[in-house]
């Protein structure tokens, strides 16, 4: 039976900031559920040389993904870190996980190894980046399919990086569900007093759908934006991003870092006071904040992108599917906005029903029973 556990992260797994909180809800989740936890932090320390090889890779060759975390160096260290934790617990660990798909410790143990991350490499360059990868990048590939191939298991948290995972490698990669990115209270979300803001959350790489929002809101009628002290409130970019924006009723926030208190408070203040989550990208759209925002009782406004249809089918009732048109927003916020008290009311359960079981205590559930033996699952129930 599996009781001991050893967990490779990029990133301390203590602190939640470090990648949207996945690694220290992970880890925490499956503490509290009595299994013995020992993290391995796989980052090397930032040195003069490592950001220059970066700076460098940024001025030749400005789209590439090939940095120095992927350079040779940096991956000998991060594997002599992976065998030196190898050589240490292997006696005791039952079962290894990597929240990576660029590492793994199959090549050191004989143990089960789990992979469990977004998507590999090859998938951000051909279906986000929609370009071919450079000559660095092949490279990088090739080495991030052995790794993939090599591990027990392999796990996406989204469906259709699973599925195109499964058309390019022969082994099977798995989709268990949704999840929830969060640790904050949920308690008072629920009410839908108050609510008066309307709010984006996403960084620069989605700036033409926030641009599109901005403009949807400065046509809506403005003298009931002044009645009912409407806002336009922009997380993850700054009033920099959108020097011409004059409208007043618009506030820039940048990137809010939910492991430090200050700004956890902060993004969860805006998002208690909002009525809607806009963000029509048709590439990927914020699918995490969006699933979390949805958890809150918020009702969203996105467009119908294929991920998020395989997850919620076309059809929804939590808000609307919308193209990435300014004049296309505007029709959506024109008919939240018009919701009356009990319309709006069933919009925002619908909204939380949707998710609300893609919590952490769930998906590391079905995590275990994955990864645990029909024969030890027997004996656990005769336990």
């Amino acid at each position: 039976m599996i009781k001991n556990i050893l967990l490779f992260t990029y990133g301390d797994s203590n602190n939640p900031s470090t990648w949207s909180n996945v690694p220290y809800l992970f880890t925490n989740t499956l503490e509290e559920k009595g299994y013995h936890v020992i993290r391995v932090d796989m980052s090397t320390k930032r040195t003069i040389f490592s950001l220059a090889y970066t700076l460098f890779m940024k001025i030749i060759k400005p789209s590439t993904t090939y940095y120095y975390v992927k350079s040779k160096r940096n991956r000998k260290l991060v594997e002599d870190k992976i065998r030196q934790a190898v050589e240490k617990y292997d006696d005791i660990v039952d079962l290894y996980i990597s929240i990576s798909f660029d590492f793994s410790p199959s090549m050191f143990t004989r143990k089960k190894v789990l992979l469990i991350s977004d998507w590999p490499i090859e998938y951000a360059i051909e279906r986000r980046f929609n370009r071919t990868p450079d000559w660095l990048e092949k490279k990088d590939i090739k080495r991030h399919q052995e790794v993939i191939e090599k591990a027990t298991y392999r796990v996406s948290l989204f469906q259709d990086v699973a599925n195109y995972m499964n058309e390019k490698y022969k082994s099977k990669t798995i989709y268990l569900g949704g999840l929830i990115n969060s640790f904050y209270p949920i308690e008072g979300f629920e009410r839908i007093d108050h609510r008066n803001k309307i709010t984006f959350i996403g960084k620069k790489s989605y700036y033409q759908s926030a641009k599109e929002l901005i403009t949807a809101f400065n046509h809506l009628d403005q003298a009931l934006i002044q009645k009912k002290k409407i806002e336009l409130h922009i997380i993850g970019m700054t009033k920099d991003d959108f020097k011409d924006t004059k409208n007043q009723n618009i506030y820039f926030h940048g990137y809010l870092d939910k492991g430090q208190k200050e700004q956890r408070e902060k993004y969860y203040n805006i998002l208690k006071d909002t009525m809607v989550i806009v963000n029509t990208s048709d590439k990927w759209a914020g699918m995490s904040s969006i699933i979390e925002s949805m958890y809150y009782y918020r009702p969203i406004i996105t467009s119908k992108y294929e991920e998020y249809v395989k997850t919620f089918t076309d059809k929804i009732d939590f808000g609307y599917y919308c193209d990435n048109q300014a004049s296309e927003i505007q029709k959506c916020l024109e008919k939240i906005l018009s919701l009356d008290k009990k319309k709006y009311q069933k919009m925002a359960q619908a909204s939380h029903e949707a998710v609300k079981e893609f919590t952490y205590d769930t998906y590391i559930d079905k995590i275990l029973n994955l990864v645990t033996d029909e024969k030890d699952k027997k004996k656990a129930k005769t336990l």
